[in-house]
């Protein structure tokens, strides 16, 4: 069970009509509030997703010396960030809220940064079947591309009832690689999966 799902559900359990609310609210939320007790820099984390599916968290966060540094963040790590009670107090928009949010979705959350960083579901499975064995050599150039880019909707679908089926290793590298050399396994740039903002969050500085 995940901490996610356990705040989740605590939400719909407590406050039914505030989660009813956060389910209809569209994209393109922003925020603002200030920093926590346990937190020592202001910041504007982002959250991004992709019509193939792919979630990604990223943030700007001010050092010491008023420099900024953007990397991802873990599922783990957002979930905090983005954190707050029913009495959390709005706070006045950072004045650089847009400006962060733009060069980290054109920095570390464009398609090719996250992709490798965002292993899961159907991609993950596959990499951890075949990485590491001797069928990973057979399939070298799908799993590079695998680990680079998203599937495409058709390589999901093979490689899903692949799963279901319970392949042999041998032929999820066949299947793998035949979808590569069909040019179906994976979507090719940026352009063919678009990336949508789902919400930031600006953390004042102290």
């Amino acid at each position: 069970m995940s901490e996610a799902w356990v705040v989740w559900s605590n939400a719909q359990t407590k406050h039914p009509q505030i989660a009813k609310k956060v389910l209809g609210m569209q994209d393109m939320v922003h925020s603002t509030r200030e920093q926590y007790i346990d937190e020592n820099a202001g910041s504007v984390p982002c959250f991004v997703s992709t019509e193939s599916g792919v979630d990604a968290f990223a943030t700007s966060t001010t050092n010491a010396d008023n420099s900024t540094v953007e990397r991802l963040l873990t599922p783990l790590e957002a979930m905090r960030t983005f954190r707050a009670q029913i009495d959390t107090p709005t706070a006045e928009l950072r004045p650089d809220h847009f400006d962060r949010q733009t060069a980290l979705v054109h920095g570390p959350l464009t398609i090719e940064a996250i992709a490798a960083g965002n292993l899961k579901g159907i991609r993950k499975w596959v990499w951890e079947r075949l990485g590491g064995t001797l069928y990973a050599q057979k399939a070298a150039d799908a799993l590079n591309a695998l680990h680079a880019q998203p599937f495409t909707e058709h390589a999901t679908m093979r490689l899903s009832q692949a799963r279901r089926n319970r392949y042999s290793i041998d032929d999820i590298a066949d299947l793998l690689n035949q979808l590569h050399e069909e040019d179906r396994l994976v979507i090719k740039s940026s352009e063919t999966d678009n990336i949508k903002l789902v919400c930031s969050i600006g953390v004042r500085e102290a």
